[in-house]
């Protein structure tokens, strides 16, 4: 981990190294109530360089499909038992084997610390047909969403790209090819398939200004008058900002989920969902803001309606024609010809961390029914301990959104614009996951 450390408080020797972690993996009780932060924990420190894969977006990926694997486990247990709910080590058996699956199939540089996870949690559930059952579960979920993800075409898109993704062809040969006719490359991330939107494109992100079908550019008075910001508390020095949020978005949000759910007291099946809602819409969040990103990153045509005189030119049969004052006398005909019209590229729109900050907001609170539980992030890094405390998790997500801003690549507007963004993918992820779409 870097200087951020959050209140999930971690034995002293979690921090001295890694040999020392797992020895102490192997023996000490579990530090959470819950099975799903100390699977997080196993993701968030992960740092092998044998994973070429383990990218930003891949990470995303890699945290959903382990969270829905552990939900579907859980369902799965639940659904087994002959009458009333699964026994408490039915469903930790199957939590445990779903995400040990998911992490070994993927991550083989983890490979150590989660058969040791697995393990310790399993070591605490007695030996029987309740445990028997919840491992065939969990085993049984993970290789139904393994085998659904193998053929989502992520892993071949992430591999021929940086670690950001596809970036797009913004040379004077595409100007210039675009000006002959041709078509516009496609986004590459519509051929990505994600975890429960339909597609990338179903939510559209708000631009800083459009092209009219006029051919006028105007100007979008909704970014530019936005109050996202408004509420934000700018009595705290940028350093503390920046620290606040300085882990990498998906680990942030996961461990803002965990003060969540202490807070309120979740159990295990609450825990669970809250979880899998979170990372599920965080993924299809990044994708979704990379594929605008590259969209509006490259250059594009659109057509647009340029009005003239019809007694000047002769009328073709796809002209559109209508009635108008020509020459201050009514009654003349004015007709529409059509041009295609270049659109020059934005650069790094909109923000992916900014995307991710609202897609976190409005996944859990959907999943919560509410914003009504406050939390505290511990500050690590320097001589004395520091924290802060946030009423709830919309003031976060302002705030994280903001902190995207420091960089000195996004504007005001592509974090705004990221946010709104990542509030309907955020609603959108909620709403398909707990209908089972």
């Amino acid at each position: 981990m870097n200087c951020l450390s959050f209140a999930l408080h971690f034995p002293r020797a979690l921090r001295c190294g890694a040999l020392l972690a797992l020895l102490f993996s192997l023996v000490a009780p579990a530090v959470h109530g819950g099975v799903a932060s100390e699977w997080n924990e196993v993701l968030a420190q992960h740092r092998s360089l044998a994973d070429v894969f383990y990218t930003p977006p891949l990470e995303a990926r890699l945290h959903a499909s382990m969270h829905l694997a552990m939900a579907e486990a859980l369902r799965d247990a639940q659904g087994s038992a002959v009458r009333g709910r699964a026994s408490e080590a039915t469903q930790r058996a199957a939590l445990a084997a779903a995400a040990e699956a998911i992490v070994v199939e993927w991550l083989p540089g983890s490979r150590i610390r989660a058969e040791a996870l697995a393990a310790r949690q399993l070591a605490g559930i007695p030996e029987g047909a309740e445990k028997a059952k919840g491992l065939a579960c969990g085993r049984a979920a993970a290789a139904r969403v393994l085998a659904t993800r193998a053929g989502d075409r992520w892993i071949e898109i992430m591999g021929l790209s940086s670690a950001e993704g596809p970036v797009p062809d913004r040379s004077a040969n595409e100007v210039q090819r675009l000006a002959r006719g041709e078509s516009e490359l496609l986004s590459p991330w519509l051929a990505v398939a994600p975890l429960t939107l339909k597609s990338v494109e179903k939510i559209k992100v708000e631009v800083p200004a459009y092209t009219a079908m006029d051919g006028t550019v105007r100007v979008n008075y909704w970014l530019r008058e936005s109050k996202l910001f408004a509420a934000v508390d700018r009595t705290v020095a940028p350093q503390m900002l920046a620290q606040t949020w300085s882990e990498r978005p998906v680990v942030a949000w996961n461990r803002v989920a965990q003060l969540v759910a202490e807070g309120r007291g979740l159990g295990l099946e609450a825990e669970t969902r809250l979880f899998a809602t979170l990372n599920l819409a965080l993924a299809d969040a990044t994708i979704s803001a990379l594929h605008w990103r590259y969209t509006l990153g490259s250059w594009r045509t659109q057509f647009v309606q340029i009005w003239g005189d019809a007694r000047t030119t002769p009328v073709g049969a796809t002209d559109i024609l209508a009635p108008a004052m020509i020459d201050g006398i009514n009654g003349g005909t004015a007709r529409a010809e059509m041009r295609r019209m270049l659109i020059p590229p934005l650069i790094n729109y909109p923000s992916v961390t900014a995307t991710l900050a609202g897609a976190a907001q409005a996944a859990m609170i959907e999943c919560l029914k509410g914003d009504r539980t406050g939390f505290t992030i511990e500050l690590g890094g320097g001589s004395e301990p520091r924290s802060r405390s946030f009423g709830g998790i919309e003031e976060a997500a302002r705030e994280s959104a903001l902190v995207a801003t420091f960089d000195g690549r996004h504007t005001r507007e592509a974090a705004i614009a990221g946010h709104k963004l990542g509030l309907g993918v955020g609603r959108e992820a909620a709403k398909r996951f707990a209908s089972g779409r």
